[in-house]
């Protein structure tokens, strides 16, 4: 038992492991969205899964942690889409709650208009974001901004809501090489990577099982 768990808790912290479990959620999520065609395809709307927000104090970075990728990539297509609406789902749990306030302050720290967005902070998880999001704003095409692991569950859930996503992903891991001689160093970026991606993998087994069940 004690081998069998050290070989569970050391391979997903190998990089090769953790890069072949990212690399293939992260080539389905697509490339970065340019926003000038998104503005020739008509999307209206900038939805940013920003997650919870991380503390209540700081500055408006800080308070979203490792989430504070995923707005700025928003602000990015915001800013290259000037007539666009900025939607910022800022979820809410048991324990984490997110205010409006704290939810736009970094987009209007940057120069967005309070006016062109829209926070939305009743969601506990994706599926409830897709919920959400379909009653503001139906069928009409969107860009979705997320992390670029967590983009392929997030297209099932949204697309399944009947909403019409455009997939924008950000916050890439395989972007940079990693020299062949750190493949097989364990370490805990590399699992915690490894982490996040097979909760994705069993987040897309469970949607796929509930469709089926009922």
């Amino acid at each position: 038992l004690v081998g069998v768990g050290l070989v569970i808790l050391v391979l997903p912290s190998l990089p090769v492991v953790e890069r072949e479990l990212t690399a293939l959620l992260e080539r389905q999520a697509g490339p970065y969205c340019d926003p000038e065609k998104l503005v020739s395809s008509g999307v209206r709307y900038i939805v940013v899964l920003a997650g919870n927000s991380a503390t209540p104090v700081g500055t408006p970075a800080d308070r979203w942690g490792c989430s504070v990728l995923r707005e700025l990539e928003g602000i990015r297509l915001k800013q290259g889409m000037p007539d666009a609406k900025l939607v910022i789902s800022a979820g809410s749990g048991p324990e984490i709650s997110s205010d409006p306030e704290s939810a736009s302050a970094l987009a209007i720290s940057v120069g967005i208009s309070p006016t062109d967005i829209i926070v939305e902070t009743r969601a506990w998880d994706t599926a409830d974001e897709a919920r959400l999001v379909s009653a503001i704003l139906g069928s009409e095409p969107f860009a979705l901004v997320t992390s670029a692991i967590h983009m392929p569950r997030s297209m099932l859930l949204f697309q399944k809501a009947g909403t019409n996503p455009i997939p924008c992903p950000c916050d890439f891991s395989n972007l940079k090489p990693l020299p062949l001689r750190n493949w097989f160093i364990p370490s805990a970026t590399s699992l915690k990577r490894s982490t996040e991606a097979i909760h994705e993998y069993v987040g897309r087994a469970w949607s796929a099982l509930r469709a089926r069940r009922f």
